[in-house]
Formats: C-alpha cells, structure tokens, sequence
C-alpha cells in the first residue's frame, strides 16, 4: 500500500513581480537565518497517492484562463510558521473559479479553505518578532500579476512543507 503525499497547487507571480518578491523573501530569509522559497499563491491543498493520476486531474480541472493580477487587501503577520509575514490579497473571480473546480475534482480531505496570501518569510516568531517585521516590509504594489500555476509536493514525508528544499514540482502550467 502506498502511503498519502501532501499537494499544493500554486499561483506563480510573472517574471516582474517574482524578482521583487524574491528580492524581499531571500533578504528577509538572509536576515533571518531561515531558508527562502519561491513566492507563491496556494489555491487548493490535497493528499494525494499517485503522482500521475493527480497531475492529469489538476490539468484537466483548471479552465482556460489568461493571466491575471490580485490585488493587495494588506500586509499582516501571524503566528503560522507558513504566514509569517504576508500580503493579503482582495478576492478575486479567476481566482475563486480555479479553486472551485479544483475543489470539484480533488477530494478536500485537509479542509483546506481559500484564503489568498503570499508569504514572504517562513519562521516560527514570537508576538514581539512578528510586530517588528510588520513594520519592516513596505510594500507599494497594489497588485502582482500571475501566469502560472504549479502542482508540488514535498518529498520530505516526515517534514513536509517545512523542508523547503524537498518540494517537487510534478506539474507547471502556463496560464495563455
């Protein structure tokens, strides 16, 4: 029997606003001492046992969609090692349609609820911490554009999401 990996589907910034994310996450990683990770939206998150199968049903779920921006609601910080320090983004109608028919096809066995966000540092913090980084990080975009989705998956079982250097991607699409 094989054992259940965990997924995320992503939103990927276009090339533009991914260097100035980069930019920002590996400062931050830098002066933290945590390691950096490439900036992303998460849509849907799911268990998953064959790669393949899972792969297909993500690609053949997703409908035809162009490139599109979110807008910024904000920047906050919370107490999640994954949403440290982020940007909040506005709801979006190409954003919810993705994540309804990915919802549709894949089975939400971790509850997983949309909630649009971008992190930009991966660390367990402490409430003073978290108040100082918040007014470290100014952010002047009021919108990121996206055009591409990824489907990855950590390979490192035990650690999941916090190793950082074992995701996988097993899907990457564009968005035309």
């Amino acid at each position: 029997m094989r054992l259940k990996r965990l997924f995320s589907v992503f939103l990927m910034p276009q090339r533009e606003d991914l260097e100035l994310l980069n930019q920002i996450i590996i400062g931050l990683s830098q002066q933290y001492n945590v390691q950096s990770f490439e900036p992303h939206v998460t849509i849907y998150s799911g268990e998953y046992i064959d790669p393949e199968r899972l792969s297909q049903t993500v690609a053949e779920s997703l409908p035809p969609i162009k490139p599109f921006t979110l807008d910024v609601a904000g920047m906050d910080v919370s107490p999640t090692y994954s949403k440290t320090l982020y940007i909040e983004f506005k709801n979006n109608r190409k954003l919810d349609l993705i994540y309804k028919r990915l919802s549709a096809a894949i089975p939400n066995t971790l509850g997983f609820e949309l909630n649009p966000h971008l992190s930009l540092l991966y660390k367990n913090t402490n409430s003073n911490e978290r108040a100082e980084l918040l007014s470290q990080v100014l952010i002047k975009k009021r919108s990121f554009s996206f055009n591409r989705i990824k489907l990855v998956s950590p390979k490192n079982i035990s650690e999941a999401w916090k190793d950082i250097t074992s995701w996988e991607v097993l899907l990457n699409i564009e968005l035309k």
